[in-house]
């Protein structure tokens, strides 16, 4: 790779993919990355643009149709290959052990998603709502997802939020344990059925 990109010193992308893969399913934060890294705002756009045409890292563009009370520019960043991004972070404990389990579910969701190929956004607006993921299946139907380990509550505030916005767009809930029954008008399925 450093011959690709004619590096002398890899120091700097090394930092790059760590900070990333300590942020997967979160806001790419371009300052922050930039300040870790020590590249320069042009050069941190460079090679986080060759991290997803190599298929490192997948970035997953916002959701919106309101963009004085909606998120439109940070995406979100998650890793084709976890067990890469568990080499990164040096972190090789079982899933149930893990701190970062909720983070490495969304991934996982986010790669089952690319599979699939639909193409997929996410929703957040400037009152820090979220949902993991808003779908276009392909049929003109798109479906909001939302993942977590343990479903205990699917009625959330930013749920309410979003479908009081977007009344047309179901919600489906992924998980990986559930612990309560459906509720509302909220749809529930398994991680492995995506």
């Amino acid at each position: 790779m450093r011959d690709i990109l004619g590096l002398i010193d890899d120091y700097k992308l090394n930092n790059l993919i760590k900070g990333l893969a300590l942020q997967i399913g979160n806001l790419v934060e371009y300052q922050d990355l930039s300040r870790l890294s020590g590249y320069s705002f042009a050069a941190l756009k460079k090679y986080l643009n060759f991290l997803e045409k190599t298929y490192v890292c997948h970035f997953v563009r916002p959701f919106y149709k309101n963009k004085r009370t909606e998120i439109v520019k940070n995406p979100k960043v998650y890793f084709f290959d976890t067990g890469l991004r568990n080499v990164i972070v040096n972190d090789f404990r079982s899933f149930n052990e893990r701190t970062d389990s909720g983070a490495l579910l969304e991934n996982g969701l986010a790669c089952q998603l690319i599979k699939k190929n639909w193409e997929f956004n996410f929703w957040r607006d400037k009152k820090k709502n979220e949902l993991d993921f808003v779908v276009a299946l392909g049929n003109g139907k798109t479906i909001a997802v939302e993942s977590k380990n343990y479903l205990k509550e699917t009625s959330r505030p930013a749920t309410r939020v979003f479908q009081k916005n977007y009344p047309e767009i179901n919600i489906y809930h992924s998980y990986w344990q559930i612990e309560d029954k459906l509720k509302n008008s909220n749809f529930i399925l398994p991680v492995y059925l995506y």
